[in-house]
């Protein structure tokens, strides 16, 4: 046996064992070559190398699954060298996937060596693999620490992150190595991923919880309980949850952007929201009118939109959440007492005070009973605490009983009694019951269990002893129109009930329309105690309302409106019916009466349909006798009416919908009908052509009838209105032999303002009603005249069988005045109708008017000279006759009053008239003048009493301004001032001066009395004034020239 050590041979052993160790992975075990030569025998050989590894590579650990969940995966590597870790290069890491991919990490000492802990900062970089699995620089970094076997490892930390778009991996091989300043190193040290069944990399999601909690935060998706399915209300609020894991992982999740959940409910999508830690959530309300909620959650997407590989839901099939949807609240039934036959209501009841009151409910669940149930009382007596008599709801105490929760059908609760000795005569105990199913639907939902206040009471009970109850004889009425009910119509029977407990301790009053018989017909039945109305179907009377009024502290007037349908069976003849009442108190009688013969009725089941006016629609119309019209073949008339009752003729209001009238006409051998629906005020309006022919009997009836009666109801026919077709056209008749002087032969031209007229109208049917309408107009060359025409009525004087004879005195004079001349006519025709509407045809009608001769008669008085003596140049004083003459070129004799007036100026400059000598002597005179006369004269006195032209005017009728243009001015007097024997020049000169200025002033005066324009003349009449005072100047030339000799 020979024992060797050998050293030095670490070099050689570190190539030979890194030659061998190339392989990945490396060889468990490596041969150490050996050479021996020997001719024979055997040799054994064992030994230990004995060494350390020049650069260790610690063992390290990775994650078994890599999940892209946004957060950074770290690995840490520890490394050192034998001798300082100075001499470490470079440090790697490398990921070796089972799909290809490699990820290579790497980190490179600072120059200093000191692997950061110096001045000198580490670098790392990523060689492969930064597309699925990006290293994080920034977070990565190297520390030095001491290991528990004396050695300062490198200590590398590795941060990286996981792409989506790294698709599934079945395992990863990772190596760790460090390398000296040679590039060097030995054993790496090699971890795995992928391990026990599990993915290396995973990107498949699964939603790994769900839980459903209805508004009140109860759990309804807990499906192994023995409640399950829950129920919820319909309407409410779901609160959905949970969570979305990585495939098999128990705690890696996703990020709230990688995800997306949906929730199907009964077949609808919703959109869930994503949350931290891969939680989902969302309050929703589902969908009314469901019976059944199924809800499951989906997975709508896998990681990011758009940046994921390979990435699925493997959720699988999720186990579905039911729930049922509670529509119907529960229902608690009255609250009822116990008495010596049972249970019965408490409402209404009179409770003795020296009882405790114990109260009982019955509580009704179709789908799952809620936990408690709560009495609310108040005692008026006692709990009205501010004493106002009102039941507030925070002055009601309360009970709670529980219930079998979550249960279905009836049960029945007891309450403990309560205490109502403090209570006084007649106060009442108001209560009502609260709770709620499982589903949180309340007793009110259902319309049962009450509420606070008096008017909401479930059940109000009278604490007080149990009085009598009577009804008053005198204290009956029934509202009837004179004796007949009405169908259709509400109407109101009245009583008076002596209660002293009060009316709502009643429990039913029944009224009988006729009679106590064995069968429900007219019967209705009211509750006090619940005010509540009702009839059977078979009773063919509707209630509608009640009215209750305090007649005195124990008496009440009870009044129920009702209304009998058209159903109501009622026979022609039948005798009328007899009320009768009946009062029940805990199911006995406690006051009746039978067959009240005060409010005895009948039915008034008809209706009929009378006309209130007709008219007619076809120009021309004609106004309608009452109902009755005249029409003509093919017109059309229009005839509104109302409906009655036919019994009480009450207007039927309260009609049917599909209600109408007929009108019918039987014109010859056709009968003609047309129909209308009834307004709701019960009018109707309709209208009918008649046909274009003649009819065989000018008169015939319009028969109206109401169509689509109510149930048993009838129509009564009416024939009041009435139609006559007049077929022939009225004509105008001027009797010359009966009416000479009225026939419109002659017309005197000057009498046409009161024209004598007479007209027979012959029509077989009779004209229109009222006056005759005449018209007329006024022709020259037998054409109209625009403006001269007019119309008038005459009154009827007489009214024949077949003639009518109208007469009156009519004023035709033109309205525009015109002059009636030579060859002019008047056209007269007549512009009534007949009562049907005909025109008038022949002579006398608007076609063929009736022209008579028009004789100008006219009185033509006028002026025609004057001649004045002795002189028309006298002296002041002298007295002058003047001699006027007259003519009348007229066909009418005529006469005028005619004065002889002087126009004076005043001192003040205003002007007067003063009467000429013989006007004020005898007044003005009548000048008569016969037809066609001429050279009347009659004689004017005038006294001169100033020098000058005198202002003297013929004043005709006293018509002062002139209006009728008949006055006229004499003219041509120039009165002379008295001889004067011997004047100067000057004086002579002034006194010519003033005379003319006199004059001059004069003729202003008139001038500026006229207003500027011709006072008495008109303007044809110029000529008249420039030769007036072209005399006037020559007279005063005259003048002059005498005064002018008389000077020499």
């Amino acid at each position: 046996m020979i024992f060797e050590n050998v050293s030095g041979l670490g070099n050689d052993i570190a190539a030979y064992h890194s030659s061998l160790a190339q392989d990945d992975p490396p060889p468990t075990t490596i041969s150490i070559p050996l050479n021996v030569t020997a001719e024979m025998g055997s040799l054994s050989i064992d030994g230990d190398i004995n060494f350390d590894y020049i650069i260790t590579n610690r063992d390290f650990q990775v994650p078994n699954t890599l999940y892209p969940t946004g957060e950074l995966v770290e690995i840490t590597t520890k490394h050192h060298h034998l001798t300082d870790n100075t001499n470490l290069e470079m440090i790697s890491l490398k990921g070796t996937a089972s799909d290809g991919e490699i990820l290579m990490f790497e980190v490179t000492n600072g120059a200093d060596g000191l692997w950061g802990t110096g001045s000198d900062s580490v670098s790392f970089s990523q060689l492969s693999g930064d597309s699925i699995a990006p290293m994080d620089i920034s977070a990565s970094y190297v520390e030095q620490l001491m290991h528990n076997d004396g050695n300062v490892d490198v200590v590398v930390h590795w941060n990286f992150g996981v792409s989506w778009m790294w698709d599934d991996v079945d395992s990863i091989r990772w190596v760790s190595q460090a390398y000296d300043t040679d590039d060097e190193t030995v054993w790496p040290a090699v971890s795995l991923s992928g391990q026990n069944g599990k993915k290396a990399v995973e990107n498949d999601l699964q939603i790994d919880s769900f839980e459903v909690h209805d508004q009140f935060g109860r759990l309804l998706s807990n499906q192994y309980s023995t409640f399950y399915p829950y129920t919820m209300m319909d309407g409410s609020e779901l609160n959905i949850t949970g969570t979305v894991r990585f495939q098999d992982s128990t705690d890696a999740r996703p990020a709230m952007s990688d995800y997306n959940v949906g929730l199907n409910l009964s077949g609808g999508l919703y959109q869930l929201t994503s949350g931290d830690d891969g939680t989902y959530h969302v309050l929703i309300t589902p969908p009314t009118g469901l019976d059944t909620l199924v809800i499951v959650p989906e997975m709508i997407t896998v990681g990011p939109t758009g940046s994921s590989l390979g990435a699925e839901d493997v959720t699988g099939n999720f186990a579905n959440v039911q729930i049922r949807v509670d529509n119907a609240p529960p229902e608690v039934g009255p609250i009822e007492v116990n008495t010596p036959t049972g249970l019965q209501p408490a409402h209404g009841k009179v409770w003795d005070p020296t009882v405790p009151l114990s109260v009982f409910v019955t509580i009704d669940e179709g789908h799952a009973r809620g936990e408690i149930v709560n009495l609310h009382y108040w005692r008026e007596s006692v709990d009205d605490i501010d004493f106002d008599g009102i039941a507030d709801a925070d002055e009601y105490l309360s009970q709670i009983q529980p219930l079998t929760s979550g249960m279905t059908g009836q049960q029945q609760v007891n309450f403990a009694g309560i205490d109502v000795s403090g209570q006084s005569f007649n106060s009442p105990v108001h209560m009502w019951i609260e709770g709620t199913d499982w589903a949180g639907l309340t007793y009110q939902d259902g319309g049962t269990g009450g509420g606070a206040g008096a008017a909401n009471s479930w059940a109000s009970v009278i604490i007080a002893t149990d009085e009598p109850t009577n009804l008053l004889a005198s204290g009956y009425s029934l509202d009837r129109q004179l004796g007949y009910l009405l169908p259709g119509v509400t109407h109101t029977f009245s009583m008076q009930i002596e209660e002293p407990n009060g009316l709502n301790t009643l429990d039913n009053v029944s009224i009988m329309l006729c009679g106590d018989g064995s069968t429900n017909l007219g019967k209705l039945s009211y509750n006090p105690s619940r005010g509540t109305l009702w009839t059977a179907t078979d009773s063919l009377v509707s209630p509608i309302s009640v009215q209750t009024a305090q007649v005195s502290s124990t008496i009440i007037l009870l009044s129920i409106n009702f209304e009998i349908s058209w159903n109501f069976p009622w026979e022609e003849g039948q005798n009328s019916c007899k009320p009768s009442i009946s009062i029940l108190d805990d199911f006995t009688t406690v006051a009746s009466q039978n067959n009240i013969g005060s409010l005895s009725w009948s039915l008034d089941n008809q209706y009929i349909a009378i006309p209130d006016t007709i008219e007619d629609m076809t120009p021309p119309q004609v106004i309608a006798d009452g109902v009755s019209i005249y029409l003509g073949q093919g017109d059309e008339f229009e005839m509104t009416g109302t409906v009655y009752y036919v019994g009480s003729g009450v207007v039927a209001t309260f009609l049917p919908d599909d209600l109408e009238v007929e009108y019918t006409v039987i014109y010859g051998t056709q009968e003609i009908t047309v129909s209308t629906g009834v307004n709701d005020d019960g009018t109707f309006k309709e209208s009918m052509i008649l046909p274009s022919r003649v009819p065989l009997v000018p008169e015939m009836n319009v028969t109206t009838s109401v169509l689509n009666m109510p149930g048993l109801g009838t129509s009564v026919s009416n024939s009041d209105a009435s139609v006559t077709v007049d077929s022939k056209s009225p004509t105008v008749l001027f009797d010359q032999s009966a009416y000479p002087d009225s026939s419109l032969t002659i017309i005197e031209s000057d009498r046409v303002d009161e024209v004598f007229i007479t007209v027979t109208m012959v029509d077989e049917i009779g004209m229109i009603v009222g006056p005759l309408d005449v018209s007329w107009v006024y022709l020259r060359n037998n054409l109209p005249v625009a403006g001269s025409e007019g119309s008038a009525q005459l009154p009827m004087i007489d009214d024949g069988a077949t003639k009518d004879i109208y007469q009156d005195t009519l004023d035709l004079t033109p309205l525009n005045g015109m002059k009636i001349e030579q060859g002019d006519q008047i056209a007269f025709w007549v512009t009534s109708t007949d009562r049907a509407g005909n025109e008038v045809s022949g002579m006398g009608s608007a076609a063929q008017p009736r022209i008579p001769t028009i004789r100008i008669m006219e009185f033509l008085g006028t002026y025609t000279r004057s001649v004045v003596n002795p002189t028309t140049a006298p002296i002041v004083g002298e007295m002058l006759t003047i001699q006027t003459f007259w003519e009348n070129t007229g066909k009418r004799d005529g006469d005028f009053e005619v004065g002889l007036y002087e126009l004076k100026t005043n001192s003040d400059g205003t002007s007067s008239w003063s009467m000429a000598f013989s006007t004020l002597r005898d007044g003005d005179i009548t000048v008569v003048l016969d037809a066609q006369s001429s050279s009347v004269m009659h004689n004017f006195q005038w006294e001169s009493w100033q020098e000058g032209q005198p202002i003297l005017v013929l004043i005709v009728n006293q018509d002062f301004d002139n209006d009728n243009r008949m006055n006229v001015e004499l003219s041509g007097i120039n009165v002379q001032p008295v001889p004067i024997e011997k004047s100067s020049d000057n004086v002579m000169m002034i006194a010519i001066a003033a005379g003319a200025l006199v004059v001059i002033g004069v003729g202003f005066m008139v001038i500026k009395n006229r207003d500027g324009e011709d006072y008495y003349y008109d303007d044809d009449d110029d000529s008249y004034y420039e030769e007036t005072w072209e005399s006037k100047e020559e007279s005063t030339e005259d003048l002059d020239d005498e005064e002018l000799d008389d000077e020499d």
